[in-house]
Formats: C-alpha cells, structure tokens, sequence
C-alpha cells in the first residue's frame, strides 16, 4: 500500500496577455480546401490537417474566412494561459513526469523530499517520497516500494491500472504494486540498459525506452525486447497507432554525442533519422532530436534550430525556424501539443514555448537560475496544462 503524507503548496499566479497577429491572406480563394487519400490514411495539401472519424477521410483547412469574407486567416488559439506555481517538497526534489486524470487529480512523479523531524525514515531528517497526487486543493505524498527510489515516467489508466518506471516497470492494480525486473526475468541482459519512458496505445500495449538503445513492449501478458540496432539512449517515444511509432535518443551528456530517431512500421525498428554531433555531413540538420510528438498525418520534431514538420504519409518535410524572440530559450526536454495550432515545446531555462497556429511565444521568462528545467507535461481537454520540473509543479489554466 501506499503511505501517505499531506502538504500545503506554495503558489504564485502568472499573468499572462499576448496579442497575437494573424498573417497576410493568402493567394488562394479555397482557404486551403484539398484532400488525397492515400492507403486508407489522409495526406493533406499544406496548410490543411487531416480529420479522420474512423469511417471517412477529410481535409480541415487551417485557415477560415473572417466576418466579411475579405481577408483568408489562420486559424489560432489564444496564448493566454494563467500560471499556478507549486512548490513541492525540499530544494533537491525533482519531478520528472505528470499526468492528468482531470483538473482535481493530478499526479507527479520523481523524488521528493521533506522533512523528517524525528529522523525516523533513515536518520537524515529528511524523509524521501516518489509520487505527488493533487486534489484540487492540497497534494497527498506517497512512497512505492522504496521512497528514495527516483521514478521517471507515469501512465494512468484507471485507479487500479497505473504504470510507473524506476529504470523498470513498476504496475499498480488497485492492491499493490508489482516490480518487473527486466534484468532477473530475461528480457534485457544485465549491463544493457534500463528504461523510464513510456507511451501506450492501450493499457495492453506500452513500450518502454531507455539507456543503451533499449526498447520493450508490454502485449497486456509478457514483455518482449524489440531490437533497434543503436545504442544511444533513448529518451522519448511518442506514436499515433501501434504501427506508427517514433522513439528519440540523444547521447549529447554522455560522452557519444550522437542523436538519433527510430521508426516503428508494425514490424521492426528502423533508424529513420541519425545525427552526428559537429558532422557536416549531417542528412537531415533539424537534429540532435530532443523532442518528438506527431497529429493526425503531421510528425513534428523540436531539434537544435528550430521545429521539423513532415507528413507521416509522404514523407516530405520542412524546417520551421523559431523566431529570434523566443531564442536562446534553453535545449528542448519535451515536445507535446493537443493539435496543430497547440504546441508546447519545453526544456532547460524555464522553457516553455508555446505555438498557436501562427505564431511562438514564451509563456514565462527566461530565467535559468531558478527552475532549471521542465522535464514533463500533460493536457488535459485543452484547458489544463501541467507541467513540471525541479521541485515545481505549473498548472496551467486557460
């Protein structure tokens, strides 16, 4: 079972107002109107994004007439978002994930600390936790296992269905929770690499990326190691359906200097795009590749000089640079949106960037001797944002 400790946040509200400017009308009168089918999947013209209700296959143009039908517009959401800053635990906490069940229960993991009057936890006086369940009023403290174990990654299902990892999957089923060594069942061998990364097209299919190029899958029964032919360690994996899925690694902090992105076609890993740190022999300059995430036929990766849009269906590609304003704005840790015209890029610096539709801001300062850096993010109905990092949790409202 859990156990259980309960805290005051500390809070700060950030304003935020932004205007944001629409772009000469384009040429065409269609307002982006087009569609090809192509393999039962929607590849749409440039400034369209496919919409698939599982029966038919449509193009939405990006753009919509205004009132009078004079001028062709972008379509964009406000940037405005009202920031609450928590503080959780003592200077040396860090949070590494989130997620979002609604907006009074949210849940952080990583590894918290507090104090420990009477020094009973193991004579410090200070006490180690590694989950944060918020409440819609107060966050709740918990420790798996061992309190001082670091965790990296949570994926919530149900109340008694969540997946954690330590470096491996730890699975809670409303009773207790389950520690699958990958090392003492076989999967990986010992010395290959662990995994804190996750992403899941069901609860009976998640997978699992890690140091060492590693890659596992869960099929709801058994874990089985995937082969990917790298060792770069993996610090992402994104997909939109079980044989469209993207995992990204990067090695820049470990004496390597190599970044990579793998591809996953239903069958087998391919390296889809590699990186050499300094090479000008480089194929593709939107690396190193720090952050992947993809909607409806649109893949999107944040690299070192801007953001890299390509069609999953064709494969054609294009580098979208990110205006002067929001850079240097710290190296991307994570890349997650909710559509195309909703895009939070974050990472070191107190980043957190955020795309409309038509135009980057940064939603806070740049400060990089305060937080530090934001390692997780979750949305919740496009109106909740959390994200966390060091010893804060910002929740996000619009």
């Amino acid at each position: 079972m859990f156990y259980m400790r309960y805290s005051f946040s500390i809070s700060v509200i950030i304003f935020a107002t932004l205007l944001v400017c629409c772009p000469d009308p384009p040429e065409e009168t269609t307002c982006g109107q087009g569609m090809i089918l192509q393999a039962d999947t929607c590849a749409c013209i440039p400034n369209s994004h496919p919409v698939d209700d599982g029966e038919s296959c449509e193009c939405e143009s990006m753009y919509h007439w205004n009132e009078d039908l004079t001028e062709c517009i972008l379509d964009t959401i406000s940037h405005d978002i009202t920031w609450v800053i928590d503080t959780l635990g003592l200077p040396g906490s860090w949070l590494n994930d989130v997620s979002i069940v609604n907006e009074n229960n949210i849940w952080a993991v990583g590894e918290i600390l507090l104090p420990d009057p009477d020094s009973s936890f193991d004579g410090t006086g200070i006490e180690h936790f590694n989950i944060a369940q918020w409440n819609g009023t107060t966050w709740k403290f918990s420790q798996i296992l061992n309190g001082s174990l670091e965790l990296f990654d949570i994926l919530f299902f149900s109340d008694d269905d969540i997946w954690v990892t330590s470096g491996l999957p730890l699975h809670w089923d409303g009773q207790e929770w389950k520690n699958y060594n990958l090392w003492d069942m076989g999967i990986i061998e010992n010395g290959e690499g662990n995994v804190r990364k996750m992403w899941a097209d069901s609860p009976n299919s998640i997978w699992f990326v890690g140091s060492g190029g590693a890659i596992v899958h869960y099929d709801g029964v058994s874990f089985w190691k995937h082969e990917t032919g790298t060792k770069i360690r993996l610090n992402h994996i994104y997909g939109t359906a079980g044989n469209n899925i993207w995992a990204l690694g990067d090695d820049a902090g470990f004496g390597i200097g190599e970044s990579v992105l793998l591809s996953f076609d239903g069958t087998g890993w391919s390296t889809k795009y590699y990186y050499k740190y300094n090479d000008p022999n480089n194929a593709l300059q939107a690396g190193p590749y720090r952050g992947v995430w993809a909607c409806g036929d649109t893949l999107y990766l944040s690299g070192g000089r801007g953001l890299w849009r390509e069609s999953i269906t064709s494969g054609e590609g294009r580098m979208e640079y990110a205006p002067q304003s929001i850079y240097p704005s710290g190296v991307t840790r994570q890349l997650y949106g909710t559509a195309y015209n909703d895009i939070f890029d974050i990472g070191f610096c107190n980043k957190i960037n955020h795309f409309n539709g038509g135009t980057w801001i940064r939603s806070i300062p740049l400060d990089c001797s305060e937080y530090h850096v934001f390692e997780g993010i979750d949305i919740y109905r496009d109106n909740t944002v959390s994200i966390v990092g060091g010893q804060y949790v910002f929740k996000g409202y619009r």
